[in-house]
């Protein structure tokens, strides 16, 4: 059975995200790697393209509780609050202690 081409699109993209952006990496000594595959619920973009590239950066940087930007852009569930608050802390650390 031939698959739906969304699903061929999704596959493709991985691919070539993986190639470009992950493998690249790992040539390089003394990187620190995460991968951040949270998909916000309310993101208003195709399903098929995935996690945007930077998309964390709105947690790590506090945007969940910053209503001009839920006013302006999309909001966040209490989940993602949560999350936020994870991964600033998390960030903290690691550039406080490396």
């Amino acid at each position: 059975m031939k698959e739906h081409p969304s699903k061929q699109m999704e596959e493709i993209e991985q691919l070539l995200s993986d190639y470009y952006v992950k493998c690249s990496n790992l040539q390089i000594l003394d990187v620190h790697l995460y991968s951040f595959e949270h998909r916000l619920k309310n993101l208003p973009l195709p399903k098929w393209g995935g996690v945007p590239r930077g998309s964390e950066l709105d947690f790590i940087f506090g945007q969940p509780f910053n209503p001009a930007f839920e006013k302006y852009f999309y909001s966040f569930t209490k989940e993602e609050k949560e999350l936020s608050k994870q991964m600033m802390s998390l960030w903290r650390n690691f550039a406080y202690t490396g």
